[in-house]
């Protein structure tokens, strides 16, 4: 049988470890209401025409093919997996130095974005990432965004966090297949979701930035758990080559436990509770009580949200296959504030011009 050649927790090690507190321990400060006016007309992408068949009522793509890893003992990992996060053994990623830097000095009440961009050019890979969101139909405002000095105020300092953050765990990366072919589909479909909780935040939630940080790292335990998988568990050398690897390769795994992992993981960086909740209970719909005077109702609504745009983000092909759903009973169902009507379907059209794709002809 397979085994782990260190602990799942090794992955995992201390976001904050020896750092004191996280340089960013909540979000921006909540309205009582759940419910905010739109967006200005220029922050807003134009609406889709109005069209025959909608893109929630377009047949959904079959599953794609993947291959399943050889050897890979399911229960055996769970059972791995269930005792670390039992016995609290498991460790956080730790937060590169650069990154770090930047999220001190984002947090700071008069920061310089210059101080910002020096550093973050250092990573071409995330720079490209800042400047391919500030270019989506969200942000650009229809002007083409190429530096960094411009991109980073368009987003602002919320949004900059929350790629800081998602960037940690990027940058855990392997030459193993399993994570360099899952990993850049977990990915993409964070910024999908983040997008998409972003742009729903307009209407029923009053911090934008609170949901595009928890749509970002809604996954992030899943990718934690496939930089465990990938780094310590013995595949054989066979595997080495494998192609065609998606998150249905992994079998249960992710679905089972990324939500736990992922809750630890925001618990460890100090986000704020109310991002750690969605994070670890955007699946099962739940949470726990609070000792605070947080409204658990606001919280209730940023968790159903982030649920919402990662069924969205799936039916449209980003993430693991979804069955049909039927949009309009799902939204109502879930948010009571959604009346579906011709408004509510006009807002939601322009969904997949935002995320950079054609809406269903």
């Amino acid at each position: 049988m397979p085994s782990f050649t260190r602990s799942i927790g090794s992955f995992v090690s201390g976001l904050v470890q020896a750092r004191g507190s996280s340089p960013v321990a909540s979000t921006a400060p909540l309205a009582a209401s759940p419910v905010r006016p739109a967006p200005p007309a220029a922050a807003q992408p134009a609406a889709a025409p109005s069209q025959s068949v909608d893109w929630w009522d377009s047949p959904l793509s079959e599953p794609a093919r993947c291959t399943m890893v050889d050897g890979l003992d399911g229960a055996g990992i769970q059972d791995q997996l269930e005792s670390s996060l039992q016995a609290g053994t498991f460790r956080m990623v730790e937060i590169p130095a650069n990154v770090f830097r930047c999220l001190e000095i984002l947090n700071q009440p008069n920061f310089d974005y210059g101080q910002v961009e020096a550093l973050i050019n250092h990573s071409p890979v995330l720079a490209g990432n800042i400047i391919t969101i500030a270019n989506s139909a969200l942000y650009s405002r229809g002007a083409h965004i190429g530096k960094l000095s411009v991109a980073m105020p368009r987003l602002g300092c919320g949004k900059i966090k929350a790629i800081l953050y998602f960037a940690s765990c990027e940058r855990q990366l392997s030459s193993h297949p399993l994570f360099s072919q899952v990993a850049p589909l977990i990915t993409r479909h964070s910024y999908a979701v983040a997008q998409i909780a972003n742009y729903m935040s307009y209407r029923y939630y009053p911090d934008s930035d609170g949901a595009f940080l928890a749509g970002l790292l809604h996954d992030v335990g899943k990718l934690a758990i496939i930089k465990e998988l990938a780094s310590n568990y013995s595949f054989g050398r066979q595997n080495i080559s494998i192609t065609g690897l998606t998150e249905e390769s992994c079998g249960d795994i992710l679905p089972l436990f990324h939500a736990r992992v992922g809750g630890l993981i925001a618990a460890k960086w100090g986000l704020a509770p109310i991002v750690t909740n969605v994070i670890a209970h955007h699946h099962d719909l739940e949470l726990p009580a609070s000792d605070d005077d947080r409204d658990i109702q606001l919280d209730m609504c940023l968790v159903k949200i982030v649920h919402l745009s990662d069924l969205i983000a799936r039916m449209l092909g980003y993430g693991r296959h979804v069955g049909p759903l039927h949009l309009p009973s799902l939204c109502g169902t879930l948010i009571p504030e959604i009346v579906w009507d011709e408004d509510t379907a006009a807002f939601f059209r322009p969904i997949p011009q935002i995320l950079g794709a054609k809406p269903a002809a």
